[in-house]
């Protein structure tokens, strides 16, 4: 199977729109993007991420540790998950067709 990025964007979705409800729950989180070049060979892009009150317009900046913990948090959660599904698969195969209760009896 060959992943491309559309495929990896769909099993793992980036990490802002899996924090976004709980970092922004009543807003719209947004990107903002600053470039400058420090050097003639060097350039820098910085990321700044806000939430935006839907009603007023406001502007709060959110940090990237909350973001990054929900959305590792849940991602770890879901990665748990596919190694629980993927052990008790390998469990029910290895066993094949033993009755119940017959394990180990030789």
């Amino acid at each position: 199977m060959k992943l491309n990025p559309t495929t990896v964007t769909w099993a793992f979705p980036p990490a802002n729109l899996i924090a976004a409800p709980f970092v922004c729950p009543n807003g719209k989180m947004e990107l903002e993007t600053q470039g400058y070049q420090p050097s003639p060979v060097e350039s820098v892009t910085v990321l700044t991420w806000y939430c935006v009150d839907p009603v007023t317009g406001g502007k709060t900046e959110l940090g990237l540790f909350p973001m990054s913990l929900y959305a590792g948090a849940i991602y770890g959660f879901l990665l748990f998950g596919l190694v629980m599904a993927g052990m008790l698969i390998d469990a029910k195969r290895k066993s094949g067709g033993q009755a119940e209760g017959t394990e180990g009896v030789a």
